[in-house]
């Protein structure tokens, strides 16, 4: 009720037949690969795997095709899938039709505010390591104490960013792009939530600036990829 009328309001989904989400079949195929695996012989397996990964050999080993079936595949495919809603994104920017998807560069500021985020991330991470080594037994306390030997050139590495000009342009993106926002229809796969980069007020002040569509997305999906 608003102003002393009663209105209703709703929305309207297009709905796509599916199978379920990404993470769901993910997971089916890892329940099949946990149980191939150990009934697969092979000799030095791993060896063709990483020589095929290494791009030394270009048909994909026998024990990674029993194993994962076409799941490889169907990974490259969630991967093109994400690739196309960039350009398509990038197609909006470029073409000056919407302000909203502007193309950005990576300007001066844009690096080090990037800079100084990924290193507090840093500070924060090994504060928070240091606090808990009371705790800790002897193998654990050795095992912080060598990553904290990495935190100096960690930091060096973080700040080449801000050091370095990057001839590249920052873009609207998915804001919450993980396995579950993808469905897949037996055929292929859909990305669902785009509002989630349609409507800033959804989404936190840094999700609603314009990034590099290889960041955030990627490390998403590898992060869903590894649960």
């Amino acid at each position: 009720e608003y102003d002393g009328k009663t209105m209703s309001a709703g929305s309207y989904w297009q709905y796509i037949p599916n199978q379920g989400t990404a993470l769901l079949f993910t997971r089916d195929h890892l329940e099949n690969f946990l149980r191939i695996v150990p009934a697969l012989s092979y000799n030095q397996p791993w060896k063709e795997v990483e020589q095929w990964v290494s791009g030394e050999q270009k048909e994909m080993p026998d024990t990674l095709r029993e194993s994962t079936g076409s799941f490889l595949y169907s990974a490259q495919e969630m991967g093109e899938t994400v690739a196309d809603l960039h350009s398509v994104l990038r197609g909006l920017g470029g073409n000056g039709d919407d302000a909203t998807f502007s193309v950005e560069p990576f300007t001066s500021h844009y690096r080090r505010a990037l800079y100084q985020s990924l290193r507090n991330t840093l500070d924060y991470s090994i504060s928070e390591l240091r606090k808990s080594m009371p705790e800790l037994d002897s193998t654990n306390i050795g095992l912080i104490g060598s990553l904290m030997e990495y935190q100096r050139p960690m930091d060096q590495k973080f700040r080449s960013i801000k050091d370095r000009n990057l001839n590249a342009s920052r873009i609207r993106l998915h804001g919450d792009l993980h396995l579950g926002q993808l469905l897949y229809t037996g055929r292929g796969f859909v990305i669902l939530d785009y509002e989630v980069f349609i409507r800033p007020i959804n989404v936190s002040a840094t999700s609603r600036l314009p990034t590099a569509p290889n960041r955030s997305p990627k490390l998403w999906m590898l992060a869903s990829l590894s649960t």
